[in-house]
């Protein structure tokens, strides 16, 4: 129905330990159904967190992008998918010779996003709905924010002092916190939350030049 409408949906895909084999096979029904729909958007994220689950079957960043890049050379189907790794956007437009913006806040989170539970709560970051710490304002008849809606606007590369001396400002934006924070306050949004850089970097171009050359 919304191929029909020419409404675009963004199919987003949590990739974890338990489906990461699986992805070839959904690929193809990707394919099968929707390979020339221009506004259907698959991508794959691998999960950094596992919530009230566990992180028993999270697969580290670097691990993962080598096991899609080996599943994605044996079935070619998964091209369909874009791949939502940390530095994606900067890698593809050195390969494909675009313009690159730098980024200097990581999401919505620290830029106009809102959202709002059931009960009216407000919340700039979505991994924190439902928890308290995270609430940074409500609606009732009228909409009150607490100082926490301006820590997270302020959360830019250009504020926090890790970040202002780091080479990989620009592609992180100064990083997710809530994938290593279960509790926020001012202090916390201050501070940055690091990834390998160097390393995806590397991992990436050298799996990107292996798949042009074959």
């Amino acid at each position: 129905m919304a191929v029909s409408n020419n409404i675009k949906v963004y199919l987003r895909v949590n990739v974890d330990r338990d489906n990461i084999s699986d992805l070839p096979n959904l690929s193809k029904l990707l394919v099968e159904l929707f390979d020339k729909a221009s506004t259907i958007k698959p991508y794959l994220y691998l999960l950094q967190d596992g919530g009230c689950s566990g992180n028993d079957k999270v697969i580290e960043e670097a691990i993962g992008i080598k096991e899609i890049f080996e599943l994605e050379k044996e079935n070619p189907s998964m091209k369909i998918f874009f791949k939502k790794y940390h530095p994606a956007k900067f890698i593809n437009s050195i390969l494909e010779n675009k313009v690159y913006n730098p980024i200097l806040r990581h999401c919505g989170a620290s830029k106009n996003q809102y959202i709002l539970d059931f009960d009216g709560r407000v919340y700039k970051c979505w991994h924190g709905i439902g928890n308290k710490e995270y609430v940074c304002g409500k609606i009732d008849k009228s909409i009150e924010f607490n100082k926490m809606s301006k820590s997270w606007q302020d959360r830019s590369v250009k504020n926090i002092e890790k970040c202002k001396s780091c080479k990989y400002r620009y592609l992180c934006g100064t990083g997710c916190l809530a994938v290593t924070h279960y509790t926020v306050n001012d202090e916390v949004l201050k501070s940055a939350s690091c990834v390998d850089y160097e390393n995806l970097i590397n991992s990436l171009v050298l799996y990107s030049l292996d798949e042009t050359i074959c």
